[in-house]
């Protein structure tokens, strides 16, 4: 059956003197934000401009690609046709091969998925929540907001971005907005939701 994972994080100092870098070369991502169960969202940023590409497949020979159709820094394709609650592989901009589960569909038995939030800028609690949500290899996730402490800080995000790299590429997420976000456009300029994005 349907279980969940909650992660409560503690609140200590903050740490907001560390940096987190990209570990794959980019500026931010790979991410999948919104998958459902027959697409999803890869959403990455770069430093320069470039024609963005997904090479995917249902193994890690990939043999499939989508591409952009213009140079941008922030890259966002949608991969469509997909196989609900299937295991799919990818890659971008030179980075490694990762894996992700697309969402269940009406009727799939049993799912996983995480919970946390207020991560702010507690960067080593925020460190061992994601390290314990990979051990726990949930299907999807929520951040429950509060991401940063200030919304208008980019340096702030990409830390956030930073920390979260290694889950991001590889599991699905939703976020809701908290008040630290400050209902700043970097917080809808970052994640890619149906609708009317205020309601997230």
């Amino acid at each position: 059956g349907l279980w969940m994972l909650a992660l409560l994080t503690p609140v200590l100092l903050a740490t907001g003197c560390k940096s987190f870098p990209n570990p794959y070369g980019l500026r931010r991502g790979p991410y999948l934000p919104l998958a459902q169960p027959t697409s999803i969202w890869v959403v990455w940023d770069t430093t320069e401009a470039e024609v963005g590409h997904v090479l995917y497949g249902r193994d890690s020979s990939l043999g499939l690609t989508s591409s952009e159709q213009a140079p941008t820094r922030h890259h966002a394709i949608l991969l469509t046709n997909l196989e609900p609650y299937t295991e799919y592989y990818y890659r971008v901009a030179g980075t490694p091969i990762f894996g992700f589960r697309t969402a269940a569909a009406s009727g799939q038995p049993s799912y996983s998925f995480a919970v946390f939030g207020d991560t702010q800028t507690y960067h080593d609690d925020h460190v061992q929540v994601i390290e314990q949500v990979l051990q726990a290899k949930p299907d999807w996730y929520i951040h429950l907001g509060d991401m940063i402490e200030h919304g208008e800080s980019s340096g702030q995000w990409d830390d956030f971005f930073g920390i979260e790299a290694p889950l991001m590429a590889t599991t699905p997420f939703i976020t809701t907005i908290g008040n630290h976000q400050r209902d700043s456009v970097n917080y809808y300029d970052a994640f890619h939701l149906p609708g009317n994005e205020h309601w997230y």
